[in-house]
């Protein structure tokens, strides 16, 4: 096993105490694969490997072939009109993906947000300078978990494509799991729930709204309304992952 001193980069001197500690905690609970369990990284290289990213764009509702995850017109009045496009990189039911979504949202590693980013990045298409913006938490839930799992995203993907990130859009009410509901009922469940507090902001302009899952598209639907209410030119829609069983 590394001694401390092995592991710590003695030529960074200002940076000394917190990669002490680093060092010690790594040493202490070494990090472990949340795929295989095998000892080294949260993923190691033959899990990483093993996860299948899709490879074209199909419209979110009716599965047609479409540029970039683009809605077609019958379909974006289904799903939330206020979508321009769904992009997702993942079939949720993948085990490893699973395994990586849940150790992130509910274990904490919020180390993984980097691994889940690379895996969505080569998905998201060049684009003119967008907002970023990641699906809110309601500040209640958020203090339970201790982050919001989509924010973490939506800033390493602002910061990766040097886009403008904003957490103007807030969670005004704390909804129930929209688990279990039927569609109608999802949307009754999320009425009035999100807010946008800088409109100016975003006038006029694209918006990537991120999330970790994508399952029937309400809360995305929600979140668009309220954006191309205050004048948002484009919502673009992204996850990680889809639950195509979860709709």
């Amino acid at each position: 096993m590394s001694t401390i001193f092995e592991k710590l980069n003695m030529t960074k001197a200002l940076d000394y105490p917190r990669q002490f500690l680093a060092a010690i905690v790594d040493i202490l609970y070494p990090k472990r694969c949340v795929g295989c369990g095998h000892y080294g990284q949260f993923l190691c290289l033959p899990c990483a490997k093993s996860i299948e990213i899709l490879k074209s764009y199909t419209c979110y509702k009716c599965g047609k072939i479409s540029k970039f995850g683009k809605l077609c017109l019958a379909c974006r009045q289904q799903v939330g009109a206020g979508i321009d496009s769904i992009i997702y990189a993942c079939d949720y039911s993948q085990p490893i993906i699973k395994k990586l979504i849940s150790a992130y949202k509910y274990a904490g590693i919020t180390e993984l947000s980097t691994v889940l980013v690379s895996l969505l990045l080569p998905r998201i298409p060049d684009a003119t300078k967008a907002v970023v913006i990641p699906v809110p938490l309601h500040h209640t839930k958020e203090l339970r978990r201790g982050f919001n799992q989509a924010d973490l995203l939506a800033r390493e993907i602002a910061e990766k494509l040097e886009f403008t990130y904003s957490n103007d859009l807030v969670r005004l009410v704390n909804t129930r799991s929209q688990v279990g509901l039927s569609r109608s009922n999802r949307e009754k469940n999320l009425e009035g729930a999100f807010k946008l507090r800088n409109v100016p902001e975003i006038k006029g302009k694209t918006v990537y709204l991120i999330d970790d899952v994508v399952t029937s598209g309400s809360t995305f639907a929600a979140c668009a309304r309220e954006l191309k209410m205050a004048g948002a030119r484009k919502v673009i829609c992204m996850a990680i992952a889809r639950n195509l069983h979860l709709k």
